[in-house]
């Protein structure tokens, strides 16, 4: 329900989501330095940041939650963090960001991640910062040398020897890394085609990256092709277009259920018990929604009247097959001819489905004169 309209939900607010994205939105106000009084209220996280390089770099950091509970800063910004990662871990696009040498919950020093600032400041933070043109660790005096930094052996040592093989391959795989860091740069490369601005995201735009992750299978989908024998169905646009349909509430619930196919049949009613049999009260056949609306003669007969009588009295020859009869969806050649009385077409298949749904489930008869009456009056307050 909290999905967006096309994959078949109708926004709902996901409380656990939307309490991750308000914490998430504080990363732009811990960054921001527009205000001449923000260091003030920004120094004790600003103290707890800044022992690991500061929350922009530390954000880049392969971290997990047991470096988290290891720092000793307040909770929120620990859940903050912890959020960021569980945001960058549902995003499973590789962009080098676990070869940062520090905070890396992969490369560990005495069962613990580091972090040496003075190395840092030097610009060194990748494991690429420590391999030669060659692909090959720098020896420890190439490496002091290079960056005239001062380190024992012993230290120096220990970082090498702490590095995964695997993490040195793909190392050697890519010496020219995609994964950059300025101190300067407020952008976040999140997948190849999203790039997030720490500056000026909100809350919004990180709720709505949890919930575009978050893609579960449509199984009405997969019943209504094994229904019709087809794998043309495709949801997505009718779900999309669903606001637009109608103005009546009613309508739209109902036709919401219909693709959802999670309106009450005889088959439901006989199961949960307030029924003492499944069998259509038409045809006296297995009740259920594909019976219902597909394969009860019945049924075909009325939607056959109702189509008949619609091309008699506006004078035209629609001939839907049985997709277009149930979803409402004709060819581009059709839509552009006759806008307006197409759509008047389609609201007439919708509400027969509907007065159809609602006689059977109350075990009255299908009758042709009384669903026009309705119709006319629905065509009034829809204004076709």
């Amino acid at each position: 329900m909290y999905q967006n309209y096309d994959k078949g939900g109708i926004r709902v607010p996901n409380a656990d989501v939307m309490a991750k994205s308000l914490r998430l939105a504080w990363i732009s106000r811990l960054l921001s330095n527009h205000e001449e009084w923000s260091q003030v209220w920004k120094a004790i996280p600003n103290h707890f940041f800044d022992m690991y390089g500061g929350l922009n770099f530390l954000l880049r950091c392969n971290y997990d939650s047991r470096f988290l509970k290891q720092t000793g800063m307040p909770q929120f910004y620990q859940v903050m963090l912890q959020c960021f990662h569980e945001l960058k871990s549902s995003y499973e696009t590789d962009l080098g960001q676990d070869l940062v040498l520090f905070k890396n919950k992969e490369i560990l020093i005495d069962r613990k991640t580091f972090f040496y600032k003075s190395w840092f400041q030097k610009g060194i933070f990748r494991v690429h910062d420590l391999l030669t043109n060659n692909g090959a660790f720098l020896s420890h005096s190439e490496f002091t040398t290079k960056y005239n930094l001062k380190c024992n052996f012993l230290q120096y040592l220990q970082v090498v020897s702490a590095i995964p093989r695997r993490l040195v391959e793909k190392a050697k795989l890519n010496l020219d890394p995609k994964f950059t860091y300025l101190p300067d740069d407020t952008f976040f490369q999140l997948s190849s085609s999203i790039n997030i601005n720490l500056l000026k995201w909100k809350s919004r735009d990180y709720y709505w990256l949890f919930i575009n992750k978050d893609n579960p299978e449509l199984k009405a989908r997969r019943k209504w092709a094994r229904d019709l024998q087809s794998n043309e169905i495709e949801l997505t646009g009718y779900f999309k277009h669903l606001r637009n349909i109608c103005k009546e509430n009613n309508l739209r619930e109902f036709y919401f259920k219909f693709l959802h196919r999670i309106i009450v049949t005889r088959k439901e009613l006989c199961l949960y018990g307030i029924e003492s049999d499944s069998a259509c009260v038409y045809c006296q056949e297995p009740d259920s929604i594909g019976h219902s609306f597909i394969h009860c003669r019945w049924s075909k007969e009325f939607f056959t009247e109702v189509i008949k009588w619609f091309n008699e009295e506006n004078g035209t020859s629609y001939s839907p097959n049985i997709i277009e009869l149930l979803f409402g969806k004709f060819p581009a050649v059709i839509t552009a001819s006759s806008t307006m009385m197409l759509k008047k077409f389609k609201y007439a298949l919708l509400f027969a489905r509907y007065y159809l749904y609602n006689n059977k489930l109350n075990s009255k008869e299908l009758r042709l004169r009384e669903f026009t009456k309705k119709l006319e009056l629905k065509y009034r307050i829809e204004k076709l």
